[in-house]
Formats: structure tokens, C-alpha cells, sequence
């Protein structure tokens, strides 16, 4: 279950993409709750999601789709309590790379996952659950799960 104090939250570029350019959904309302409760949750933000959400951003088609993708996710930012944090360096991937790889499963993960890990959130959260499985959190330090188990565990006290 979920401590009520305040909670930091690693999210993948995947949440951050769904929450900010999807209509409704798990993701949109982790990104509402952390914007409208700032006070309780922290937005751990990795240099290297920040990264993939831009380019994710720079291959949406048509123009005015593009620039309405880039004014919700600086929207966003603006109205969350924000915790940047930098690219792990190479030799920090290289020390975590016999640990997270078997099972991350996917190298163009690992510096993200290493970037969690560094980084000790309380929570990782993912849309991909094929490669962020609640394997990786006892190496973490952190609960993984999709962004519609966050708030099924938060709610399940109400």
C-alpha cells in the first residue's frame, strides 16, 4: 500500500508521451495528480526520458500536432515539482550493466534503468512492462509497475 506523505516518481518516456498527447487514460492522470498535488509527489525527471520524450515529440507529422505536443508537455513541467537528473555517465552504466540487463532485457533501457537507480524514487513507472518488471525492484530500490497499478495501490485505501 501507498504512504499519503509525499511520493518521488520516475516515469519512462512512455508515461510522460500517453499522459501528455492521449485523451484520457492511467498515464494522463498520473500527470494531472502530479501537477494538481504537487505538494505530494515529486516528478523525477532523467536526462535521458527527457531526451526521448523530444525526440518522440520532433517525429509527430503535422505541424500543429507537434506544437500542441510541445506546449502540454511544457505545461506540464511548469506545473509539477520537478527533480531533473543527468544522464548516467558511461561508467556508470558499465558498473550496473551485469546487474539490470538480464533482467531489463533490453539495452536501450539501461540508461534509464541506471538513471533510476541512481536517482531512489519511491516509485518507477512504466508503459512498457515487458521490460519494467517488478523484477528489477529489489535492485531499484523502488516499486515498477504501469502507471494504472500506481493508482490502484493509491486508491485502495479510499
Amino acid at each position: 500500500m501507498i504512504d499519503r506523505q509525499s511520493l518521488r516518481l520516475f516515469l519512462d518516456a512512455g508515461v510522460v508521451l500517453q499522459g501528455c498527447l492521449g485523451d484520457w487514460g492511467a498515464a494522463k492522470a498520473v500527470l494531472i495528480l502530479a501537477a494538481t498535488a504537487r505538494d505530494r509527489y515529486t516528478i523525477v525527471l532523467a536526462e535521458t526520458v527527457a531526451r526521448e520524450v523530444e525526440i518522440a515529440r520532433g517525429r509527430i507529422g503535422d505541424p500543429a500536432a507537434r506544437a500542441a505536443a510541445r506546449a502540454s508537455y511544457r505545461g506540464w513541467l511548469r506545473r509539477v515539482s520537478l527533480e531533473r537528473r543527468p544522464a548516467p555517465t558511461v561508467e556508470e552504466i558499465r558498473a550496473y550493466l551485469p546487474t539490470l540487463l538480464p533482467i531489463l532485457r533490453h539495452a536501450d533501457d539501461l540508461p534509464t534503468a541506471v538513471a533510476a537507480l541512481l536517482a531512489r524514487p519511491d516509485w518507477v513507472l512504466a508503459t512498457n512492462q515487458a521490460h519494467w518488471t517488478t523484477a528489477l525492484e529489489p535492485i531499484l530500490g523502488a516499486r515498477v509497475g504501469h502507471p494504472g497499478t500506481f493508482l490502484r495501490e493509491l486508491t485502495a485505501r479510499w
